[in-house]
């Protein structure tokens, strides 16, 4: 795909487009990226709990914003974590952790299907 149809694919689904993005850094979002709104949250119990699980990936016991993906999904799933909010863009001073590139030979969907029906508005 050419970078313009990337990012009205990107644009079309309401994910953000980053500054001088490059066409991988544009097909890795279009590829795990789900929606518009990413997850704040943060640790609640210790991630040995569940080592075979991406919360493995958050080291420490801040407030984290991940992207709207299968990986985020599968973390707030683990319940382990504390949902702090649901937010388009990150708080200035709080880190993100995007989808590692690797994500999906770590973590094979048909492992770890997401089943979730919440769209995470409120009732």
């Amino acid at each position: 795909m050419s970078k313009a149809s990337l990012v009205k694919e990107l644009k079309k689904r309401g994910i953000p487009v980053p500054e001088g993005a490059k066409v991988t850094d544009l097909e890795h979002r279009l590829e795990h990226w789900l929606g518009p709104k990413g997850w704040l949250l943060r640790l609640a119990k210790p991630t040995s709990r569940r080592p075979n699980s991406p919360v493995t990936l958050i080291d420490n016991r801040d407030a984290i914003w991940l992207p709207d993906s299968r990986m985020a999904r599968m973390i707030v799933n683990s319940k382990l974590v504390f949902v702090l909010d649901r937010c388009a863009e990150p708080p200035n001073d709080v880190p993100t952790l995007d989808v590692p590139k690797d994500f999906n030979t770590r973590w094979p969907e048909e492992q770890a299907p997401i089943e979730s029906e919440w769209d995470g508005e409120e009732e």
